[in-house]
């Protein structure tokens, strides 16, 4: 009885020890360049850091994480991140790099983020369209920095994210 016991609530103490990590591979698609590209990236999940090595990571368990990826565009370093779900049948994928990014001079915690267009600063009414025509990003900028609501779309067209910016500040995301 004491050994079943035993079993028993080894089974439900350390259930990690039932899961096999997961290595995942991940690539990018450069609009700008309109080329597929490795880069290194970073993955959160839960209170875990994982670098990869290259377009390769490994993760211990299956479930939501955060992405993040630096790339450089005209001597500026453009960020984007992703919220990602991986699990048996998501652990590969070419990601998609809008052109419109937010980037700045490389420095930790820069005063001079702006919203670039392939190295370009935004001005005006932006639309970004993937190679297949779909909208991928819509907004408005007065000196790269959005004015109101700058939405991203994700390939088949569908809306997966609205920011609310005012006066040069970024106010909510839904």
């Amino acid at each position: 009885m004491k050994k079943e016991l035993f079993i028993f609530l080894a089974i439900i103490a350390f259930p990690s020890f039932l899961q096999a990590q997961i290595e995942v591979d991940f690539k990018f698609f450069d609009s700008c360049q309109d080329s597929v590209i490795l880069l290194n990236y970073e993955l959160y999940g839960g209170d875990t850091t994982i670098l990869s090595t290259k377009n390769i990571a490994t993760v211990n368990s299956k479930g939501y994480y955060s992405l993040s990826v630096a790339i450089e565009r005209n001597g500026l370093t453009c960020y984007k991140d992703y919220l990602l779900m991986i699990n048996d049948n998501y652990r590969a994928d070419t990601l998609y790099l809008n052109k419109l990014t937010l980037c700045n001079n490389g420095t930790l915690h820069a005063e001079d983020n702006y919203y670039y267009n392939c190295g370009k600063k935004c001005e005006g009414v932006k639309i970004e369209k993937d190679e297949t025509q779909t909208v991928r990003t819509r907004g408005k900028f007065v000196n790269g920095w959005p004015v109101g609501k700058l939405r991203y779309y994700d390939e088949k067209g569908y809306l997966t994210a609205t920011e609310i910016h005012r006066n040069g500040k970024l106010i909510k995301i839904r």
